[in-house]
C-alpha cells in the first residue's frame, strides 16, 4: 500500500455553522500527525494539547481515512456511553457521511447501522464509554481511538489498550487528550513517546520558537500591556487590552498582531522538533498549546488566562489548570 501523503491532499472540514473551516493548508503543523499515523512502521500516537484545538476532528479525520484507505475493526472511546451517544449524533455520523470514500461505504441494511455500531466492509465501528467494561474487554480491534482520556475512570486506559493484541505487527493506538495532573495517563502516554514539539518560524526573521506565553522577563510571546488605560480601577478594560495583545519573536523582538494572517502563518510554517530522541521507533507523540491553532484568537487566550488567575484568588485553581 502506498503512504498517504496528506500535503498533496488538501483537507477541508467544516468547523462550525457559522462557515468557519478546517483547512488543512493553513494547519500544517497538523500534517506531521497524520502522515505518522498513514506510516506503517508507526504504531501509537499520543497527543496532549489544549481544548478547542482540532484534537477531536484530527482524529475523525484519521478514522475517516481508516475506513477508506486501509479498513480493520475500529474502537473510539470517549468518557461515557452518554457522551459517546451525543458524539456520534452531532459529530461523527454527519462528517463521514460528508466524507465521498466513506459515505459510499454506509451499509444500507439499516440493522447494520445504530447509535454506536456501524457495520463498514472489513471495518466494524463501535462507539462506547470509557466507563462500560464489558465494551472494553470483548472484541479484538485493529484502530483504538481515546478520546479526552483524562476523563477515564482508573484502568479503563490499561485495560482497552489490550483490545489491540490480536494486530501485534499493524495495529493503531491513537491518544489525544488536555491533560489533567502531572503523571497522569495523558502524561505519560506523551512521555513514551518523542515528545515532539512544534516550532513556529518568525515571519520576519525565520527563527523558529515555540508560540507560547510572555512576560517582562520574557524575550518572546504572548504579551500585553497593563496600564491605567488597559486596567483603571483595578480591573481589565477587554476592549482597550485588545489593542495591546501580541506576539513577539524571541530572536529579532518584531511584534505582531493579533490577526488571522499571523497566526495562520504561524501554525503553517514551522517544523516538529523531537525532545525524546530515545523514544521506540513505533511510537509518536506531540504536544501544543492554544495559542498555536489559528481560528482562535490570542485576545480570546488571553482573557481566560486572566479570568483564571482571578478565580485563583477565590481558591479555585481549576480554571488556571
Amino acid at each position: 500500500m502506498q503512504p498517504w501523503r496528506w500535503a498533496e491532499r488538501n483537507i477541508v472540514v467544516p468547523l462550525s455553522a457559522a462557515g468557519q473551516r478546517w483547512d488543512s493548508a493553513d494547519c500544517v503543523f497538523l500534517r506531521e500527525l497524520m502522515e505518522a499515523f498513514s506510516d506503517e512502521g508507526v504504531n501509537e500516537i499520543a497527543c496532549m494539547c489544549s481544548a478547542q484545538s482540532a484534537k477531536t476532528l484530527t482524529m475523525l479525520c484519521l478514522v475517516a481515512w481508516s475506513i477508506a484507505e486501509d479498513p480493520g475493526p475500529l474502537l473510539w472511546v470517549t468518557s461515557s456511553i452518554q457522551e459517546a451517544r451525543k458524539f456520534a449524533k452531532s459529530r461523527l455520523v454527519p462528517l463521514l457521511e460528508r466524507c465521498g470514500p466513506v459515505a459510499a461505504k454506509f451499509p444500507r441494511d439499516r440493522h447494520q447501522k445504530t447509535t454506536l455500531e456501524i457495520y463498514f466492509p472489513g471495518a466494524p465501528f463501535i462507539i462506547t464509554g470509557a466507563e462500560s467494561q464489558a465494551s472494553l474487554q470483548s472484541t479484538p480491534f485493529r484502530y483504538v481511538f481515546l478520546d479526552e482520556v483524562r476523563s477515564y475512570p482508573k484502568g479503563a486506559v490499561d485495560m482497552v489498550s489490550k483490545r489491540t493484541r490480536t494486530y501485534p505487527h499493524n495495529y493503531k493506538r491513537v491518544f489525544i487528550s488536555t491533560p489533567d495532573m502531572e503523571g497522569d495517563a495523558v502524561h505519560r502516554a506523551y512521555l513514551a513517546g518523542d515528545q515532539r514539539r512544534f516550532f513556529s518560524f518568525c515571519p520576519e526573521c525565520k527563527h523558529g520558537q515555540i508560540v507560547d506565553w510572555g512576560d517582562d522577563t520574557s524575550p518572546g510571546g504572548i504579551k500585553w500591556t497593563t496600564d491605567d488605560k488597559t486596567k483603571p480601577d483595578g480591573h481589565y478594560n477587554f476592549d482597550a487590552l485588545k489593542e495591546t495583545v501580541r506576539w513577539v519573536c524571541e530572536n529579532c523582538h518584531k511584534e505582531f498582531r493579533d490577526v488571522v494572517s499571523v497566526r495562520k502563518h504561524l501554525s503553517s510554517n514551522g517544523e516538529w522538533r523531537k525532545g525524546n530522541p530515545n523514544a521506540p521507533s513505533n511510537t509518536r507523540s506531540f504536544q501544543w498549546n492554544a495559542l498555536l491553532p489559528w481560528w482562535t484568537s490570542w485576545l480570546s487566550q488571553v482573557t481566560e488566562f486572566l479570568s483564571a488567575k482571578a478565580a485563583l484568588k477565590w481558591n479555585d485553581p481549576e480554571p488556571l489548570k
